[in-house]
């Protein structure tokens, strides 16, 4: 280069172009030329020993003073702090990426960048030079495609994936001169559905990280182009592609994910679409603004009846999540799922499940595990409205651990408000409690249809809380509290049936036990006493003046006299006894019972029938040929007066919790 020869200005779309290239490659930091010659001219006045020297144009003058504009009229100081700004939002990725990164010249090295990474193509579109921005309609070819394509890894992260784009034309830029617009280029991506590279997830989403800022959410399965918009000559663009499951946000298609471990950073909304979670899935919910939010749809954890590897939901660390929040599915499946670290009441939710108005529901096997100190539910079932038109296959509940200590909410909620008649099955479920606070395992309102069946209940205060609600009691054990516990409480005209109908045993062979200052093992408020032929032992722990087996009022219109109660067993402590009872008619008028003869030798019939239920289920029913019993099953509740208790919303389920507590 001759001497005295004045070195070009940059234009500020050279200055981002080299930049950005230079990111492209993995440089750490920039550093630009700041100063320019001595001379203010920057003519060739300054010389050496052999002549003048060559002249050239820094970001600041001779003066230290920041060049403001360029030799082009251009803002010169404002397009390099612009150029920084943009950096130094990156800054926080691009530290983290390793040695692992590609940089592509799309144009000449098009198949290295298909063959070696997740893109299928990367296509660019002309500007129409009338109507901008509008873009022409057919790409361009590969040859005239002047891009830079580089992808980065962050060793941090196994799922999400980081690519730049950087728009190689450098020409000045005016929008509103048509005659300079000729560098901007629109810019679509294809991703290869088939790389392995997006195993484990369907819904992606695609985020501009200069601001965070959502670009699109796309289905990885179809190759369709993802649009990243326009590119001003020079401009380079940093990426994130990362599950929706993980990031939060909304689905576009159906959801299958797992088989690992992954975090949840925000609220998913399903869109109406079904997420399905495969066996050997953990995954940990970030903060308490991520959770799981389904409107319609199905939803699926697991694999039944057939044995699979489990599905654990939790938090990080000591901190919790908001549960999830199902509406309106057509089925609801939780198979082998544990539940951990639910945020409790009035935080952010009140239940790991909450499950409204869903056409079937099977949870089975799964555990629900409460924080101490927390007062959080396991599962809120409600059907909200009349849904006569719906289909309501209904609820079933197998085998499932309730361990919730240290909360005030039920472990279960079942709510009709709609006053909707639908099956209910709940069978094999251990409920535990080792809390002198935990109020009831299983709260039901308005549930007519169904049955609770051989499950175990260990140390709640008000184990089975009843709401108009009618269902059949079979086979279950109930250890209360010892803080003055009640084993069944039936309300407001409910009906629970611990009786033989007949020669079937829908319900009976129950086993009642509580105990502390005022223990009943069945509570009636204006409800019905079902336990004739039941073959149920009701057990006091003491036998104090506020103890009983049997307390609380019956309808007038049952009118029965005696009253049929024969073949139970009655026990305090350990001795058999006679019945301890304070049961009146709802105008406070003594029942005369018949508990003769009693039955503490009980041995559960062996002779069984097997119902269909369909979806997979089978309910049993133990029979003896001769038996006579005296109960009803099922029993459809005549329509109630007003004034009835009974649940319509969240705010009235707390009130109801707070009573519970008394």
């Amino acid at each position: 280069m001759a001497k005295g020869h004045m070195l070009k200005e940059p234009t500020n779309e050279e200055m981002a172009l080299t930049a950005n290239l230079a990111i492209s490659y993995g440089a750490k930091g920039l550093m630009y030329f700041a100063w320019g010659s001595s001379n203010s001219t920057y003519d060739t006045a300054r010389v050496d020993s052999t002549g003048p020297v060559i002249c050239s144009r820094g970001l600041v003058n001779t003066d230290y003073t920041p060049r403001r504009l360029n030799v082009y009229g251009q803002n010169k100081w404002e397009a390099i702090k612009q150029i920084n700004e943009k950096i130094k939002k990156w800054d926080s990725y691009l530290m983290r990426f390793d040695s692992q990164r590609s940089s592509y010249i799309v144009r000449s090295e098009k198949n290295a960048l298909t063959s070696e990474t997740f893109f299928d193509d990367i296509l660019t579109y002309k500007p129409l030079d009338q109507d901008f921005p509008s873009h022409q309609f057919y790409p361009e070819t590969e040859a005239q495609r002047y891009l830079q394509l580089a992808t980065f890894n962050d060793p941090n992260s196994e799922v999400d994936k980081f690519f730049m784009v950087v728009n190689r034309r450098c020409s000045p830029f005016n929008s509103n001169d048509p005659g300079l617009i000729s560098g901007i280029r629109y810019v679509t991506v294809k991703i290869d559905s088939n790389h392995s590279e997006f195993s484990g997830f369907n819904n992606w989403s695609l985020y501009d990280l200069e601001n965070d800022s959502l670009t699109a959410t796309f289905d990885k399965r179809d190759n369709s182009t993802i649009d990243l918009g326009w590119f001003l000559p020079g401009e380079g663009k940093l990426y994130k592609l990362a599950p929706v499951m993980q990031e939060g946000g909304t689905l576009v298609v159906d959801e299958d994910c797992g088989g690992f471990e992954f975090d949840c950073k925000g609220e998913v909304n399903n869109n109406g679409y079904d997420i399905t979670i495969v066996p050997n899935t953990t995954i940990v919910f970030a903060n308490t603004s991520a959770r799981l939010n389904m409107n319609g749809g199905n939803f699926k954890s697991g694999i039944y009846p057939d044995e699979s590897l489990p599905i654990t939901l939790k938090s990080v660390g000591s901190t919790t999540w908001k549960g999830m929040k199902l509406n309106g599915c057509t089925n609801v499946e939780i198979f082998s799922t544990d539940f951990e670290d639910v945020s409790p009441y009035q935080v952010d939710s009140t239940y790991a499940v909450e499950i409204t108005d869903c056409g079937y529901v099977n949870i089975s096997n799964s555990g629900f595990i409460a924080e101490p100190s927390t007062n959080t539910g396991a599962l809120l079932i409600s059907y909200t409205s009349d849904t006569s038109g719906s289909r309501i296959d209904g609820v079933y509940l197998y085998n499932n651990n309730f361990n919730m200590n240290l909360n005030a909410m039920p472990a279960v909620s079942v709510i009709a408000t709609g006053y909707v008649v639908f099956p209910m099955l709940m069978e094999w479920n251990s409920f535990e409690s080792n809390s002198v606070n935990s109020s009831v395992a299983i709260l039901l309102s308005n549930v007519t249809g169904g049955a609770i069946k051989e499950n175990n209940f260990t140390g709640y205060d008000k184990t089975v809380f009843m709401l108009g609600s009618s269902i059949d009691f079979y086979g279950n054990s109930i250890i209360g509290s010892d803080q003055s516990s009640k084993g069944i409480l039936q309300y407001a005209a409910s009906n629970a049936n611990l009786s033989a109908s007949g020669e079937m045993f829908t319900g009976g062979y129950n086993t009642v036990t509580v105990g502390g200052q005022t223990a009943k093992c069945i509570e009636l408020r204006n409800s019905y006493l079902l336990i004739d032929h039941g073959y149920n032992t009701f057990r006091l722990e003491s036998s104090i003046t506020g103890n009983y087996h049997l307390e609380g009022t019956i309808p007038n219109d049952y009118g029965a006299d005696p009253y049929p109660a024969e073949l139970n067993c009655y026990q305090i402590g350990n001795p058999n006894t006679e019945p301890k009872h304070n049961v009146r008619w709802i105008d406070e008028t003594p029942i005369n019972f018949d508990f003769d003869p009693a039955d503490c030798e009980v041995t559960e019939q062996e002779n069984l029938m097997v119902f269909n239920l369909d979806n997979g289920i089978n309910d049993t029913v133990r029979y003896e040929s001769g038996c006579s019993g005296g109960g009803e099953s099922n029993v459809k509740l005549p329509a109630r007066a007003g004034g009835e208790l009974k649940i319509t919303n969240m705010e009235k389920l707390q009130e109801l919790v707070q009573f519970l507590r008394v």
